[in-house]
Formats: structure tokens, C-alpha cells, sequence
């Protein structure tokens, strides 16, 4: 029997997150046993083979062979724009990684990095992603999709970041089911500007309003109205107030294409990380198959 069996032995079981002691008593043997077993000092016999890798959730074959499980795939261009690739994807192979490691899914976030090193480039995409555009569960960078994102514009279900929209956004402008910011745009909304269903913040617009200067809108308010209910309130604020924040807001939702500009700008990102996906995904099949 080959010698790289401790080796491949100490590297299922850590994936597993075990300690030798724990999965010597799992075995009723000694962590002393399990210890030799992973120095080469020792063999289990093949019964106890078959338990060890029925306990990993590996095959026996995986257990006894050299080839690494292949975690997740992964392309990098070859083109560098300040020092990082042009498009760096890494998507996990979660079959594998599932069957390799059947606690991944609640493993700790610390443990998943571990498996999954993050993608960064200027297009980066992946479990972990960091880049000027990135996409992916948890994101980083100027242009930000994900799960949980932080970027200077992050999207998703959690986003953090100047400009923000998700279903719990927090930023300086944020838009999202709830919205915390400066400027909080959404359903239940808390902010300096205010603007939704419920609205909590010094300056309140909506349905259910609560703060130092309100305006109730109707069920179904439109843009018009809205901008009636800001003129309202620029009578009552201080004059400070009106200059710094309402004036600027009222000029913005005036302009006929502030709204068609914002839909644009937003569809053409994701359109752009879209085709860059697909591009990088083809890529990744086109390598799998010629290797």
C-alpha cells in the first residue's frame, strides 16, 4: 500500500472537519492509531477502509488514490490590466465538493475560503469575487452583484456600498425592500430623505410616515407626485436643508430622462457582466474538454 495514504487520509478528514481524536472514537481506536495511520507508520485494515471512507463520504478508490478531487473550475485570461487578469472566473464544482465534503454547506465562511480561493480581475466571477466588476455569492468591488455585496454600486441581497439596491440595502442612496441610508428609497425605508411605503427619517414621504418634516402620498404615487409632495416640503425645512438636499432632488425627478437613464445605465451592467459570464463559461467547457 502506497505511502500517501495518511496523506489522503489527514486531507478528507480535515475537509470533513474532524480531529484525529474525534474520528478514532468514531472507529473506537485510539487518536494515537489514527495518528500513525496519517505518519505512514501504519494501515488500517481493509474493513476499517471501507468505514473510514464510508464515514468521509468518499469511495474507497478516492480514498486510495493520489488524484486530487477536482474542487472547482476555474479560467484566467492572459490579458492584464493593472496587474489582474481582464477575466478571472472560478465556479465551484459542487457535486464534487459535496461528495468530497458533505459539511461544506455548513461549514464556516473561513472553511469555505479554504476550498475556494476568490476570483479577482477587472470581470470577476465566483463563489468569492473581487474585482472592478464582480459577480457572484460574496462580492467585492467598484461594480458589485452578489449575495452579499459591498462595492461603490452593489446589488443583491444584502448590498452595502454608496449606491446600494437589494432586499436590505445600506448606503448613501439605497433602494431595497429596506433601505437604510442618506437617501432610502423602498418598502420600509430609514433615512435624512425618506421615500416609500412605511418611511422613517428626517425628511418622510410616503403611505405610513414618521419624522420631522412628512408628506403622505397616495396608494399608487407616481413621479409627479412625488415632486408635489418635495414642493410641498420645501416650504416648511429649514432653508439649509431645502438648498443641500430638496432643490438638488427636485431638478434630478424633473428631468424627463432620469428614469429612462438609471433603467439604461442598470440594464447595460448587467447585460455587460452577462456576456462576459457566458464568455468565461465557454471558455471553462472548451478547456474541459480538450483536457
Amino acid at each position: 500500500m502506497e505511502n500517501f495514504l495518511g496523506t489522503q487520509l489527514r486531507n478528507y478528514r480535515q475537509r470533513n472537519e474532524l480531529t484525529q481524536k474525534q474520528l478514532a472514537n468514531i472507529l473506537y481506536v485510539s487518536d494515537r492509531t489514527v495518528s500513525k495511520w496519517e505518519r505512514g507508520a501504519g494501515y488500517p485494515d481493509i474493513d476499517t477502509l471501507k468505514h473510514i471512507a464510508q464515514l468521509l463520504d468518499i469511495s474507497l478508490d478516492n480514498l486510495l488514490n493520489e488524484r486530487e478531487p477536482e474542487l472547482y473550475f476555474e479560467y484566467r485570461s492572459s490579458t492584464l490590466l493593472f496587474n489582474l487578469p481582464l477575466l478571472h472566473i472560478i465556479i465551484p464544482n459542487l457535486s464534487e465538493m459535496l461528495w468530497h465534503n458533505r459539511r461544506f454547506a455548513i461549514s464556516s465562511l473561513r472553511h469555505k475560503q479554504q476550498l475556494i480561493p476568490a476570483a479577482r480581475g477587472i470581470f470577476s466571477i465566483g463563489f468569492f469575487s473581487t474585482g472592478f466588476f464582480s459577480l457572484g455569492i460574496f462580492t467585492k468591488g467598484v461594480f458589485s452583484i452578489g449575495f452579499l455585496s459591498l462595492g461603490i454600486v452593489s446589488g443583491g441581497f444584502l448590498a452595502l456600498g454608496l449606491f446600494t439596491a437589494g432586499n436590505l440595502a445600506l448606503g448613501v442612496i439605497a433602494f431595497g425592500n429596506l433601505g437604510i441610508g442618506l437617501f432610502a428609497f423602498g418598502n420600509l425605508v430609514i433615512g435624512g430623505l425618506g421615500l416609500g411605503n412605511f418611511a422613517f427619517g428626517y425628511l418622510a414621504i410616503g403611505n405610513k410616515v414618521f419624522g420631522a418634516y412628512t408628506s403622505i402620498l397616495s396608494q399608487h404615487s407616481n413621479l409627479p407626485e412625488i415632486s408635489h409632495a418635495l414642493t410641498n416640503l420645501q416650504q416648511e425645512v429649514p432653508q439649509h436643508i431645502r438648498k443641500i438636499v430638496i432643490e438638488p432632488f427636485l431638478s434630478v425627478t424633473r428631468a424627463p430622462i432620469f428614469p429612462y437613464a438609471v433603467l439604461s445605465f442598470i440594464l447595460f451592467i448587467a447585460f455587460l457582466l452577462c456576456v462576459v459570464c457566458l464568455w468565461g463559461v465557454l471558455k471553462i467547457r472548451q478547456r474541459a474538454v480538450t483536457h
